[in-house]
């Protein structure tokens, strides 16, 4: 099982990943796998993925690497690793799923917006999984399968409702990929899901001037020329009080001040910023701001 840190920050509590987890454990107890590496439109690929491993199993005892090997991985992947699973077995998972959730003490409840947060994936579009794998089902047909599964799990008896975990616990334990996932974030002007992100991270690690600098870069460059600024230089400020010689704060916090022509507040902003990092890449750049402002 392989889980991506896009995964675990688009979750809001321990409860909501167990949901996830669940269901790919499911898929691995009934052996959906093996089952449908027995299909008959699947058996070609299956071939080729032995022969692949075979292949590598050589190439390590030989140290030769036969190129021709290469001609059909890209059907290996296609076929083995990225077609999914049948509608049957997704729904199975999903219901399996519930039931490992409630093993473990979850609430299932919170299956719904695990599955919802799937739906905001670029990659399944219009909460439609099938633009990536052709047999999955619709994930709206999903949602409304596990909302019936939730109800009929609560009717049987015995049923415990299980309490909803604490989410700041959740963002302690995955603070790494929030701020993480935050700078990959932002680099792909994912502005507003980096934000989301930095928030999460700064309510369990508020003295992070890192992460505060990081939150002014998602408001300034959504507008880099302004017109306001207040919202981005207020993240420089809270960096530069947990660290006075964050560089990369006053830096920014010189370059919105020049923008805004408030000339003196750019200068102060800027001789910090070379008392510091004089020896930066862009300390001339920032000695010439500096004499325009004069």
């Amino acid at each position: 099982i392989g889980l991506h840190t896009g995964l675990l920050v688009r979750m809001d509590n321990e409860a909501q990943f167990g949901a996830i987890l669940a269901h790919e454990i499911s898929h691995f107890l009934q052996r959906h796998t093996y089952r449908e590496m027995l299909d008959g439109d699947r058996q070609k690929s299956l071939g080729k993925g032995l022969g692949f491993l075979a292949s590598l199993a050589v190439a390590k005892e030989t140290g030769s690497w036969n190129k021709d090997v290469m001609d059909f991985t890209g059907d290996i992947w296609e076929n083995l690793a990225t077609s999914g699973y049948s509608k049957k077995n997704e729904y199975v998972a999903d219901e399996e799923g519930l039931e490992l959730m409630m093993r473990a003490g979850l609430p299932i409840d919170e299956a719904i917006p695990a599955f919802q947060a799937l739906a905001e994936n670029k990659v399944y579009g219009a909460a439609d999984p099938r633009k990536m794998w052709s047999s999955h089902p619709r994930l709206e047909d999903r949602l409304k399968n596990l909302q019936k599964e939730i109800r009929r799990a609560k009717r049987k008896k015995g049923f415990v409702e299980a309490p909803a975990p604490d989410p700041l616990a959740y963002y302690r334990g995955i603070a790494p990929a929030l701020l993480m996932n935050a700078r990959l974030d932002i680099g792909e002007r994912q502005l507003s899901r980096a934000r989301e992100s930095l928030e999460r991270y700064l309510s369990v690690h508020p003295d992070d001037p890192e992460a505060h600098y990081l939150l002014g870069e998602t408001y300034r460059r959504a507008s880099p020329m302004g017109p306001a600024f207040a919202e981005s230089q207020a993240a420089y400020r809270a960096a530069l009080t947990q660290d006075t010689a964050y560089a990369p704060a006053l830096r920014e916090l010189g370059m919105t001040h020049r923008i805004e022509r408030r000339n003196a507040e750019a200068r102060a902003a800027f001789e910090e910023y070379l008392a510091v990092a004089g020896d930066a890449p862009d300390a001339g750049i920032i000695r010439a701001y500096i004499e325009g402002l004069q």
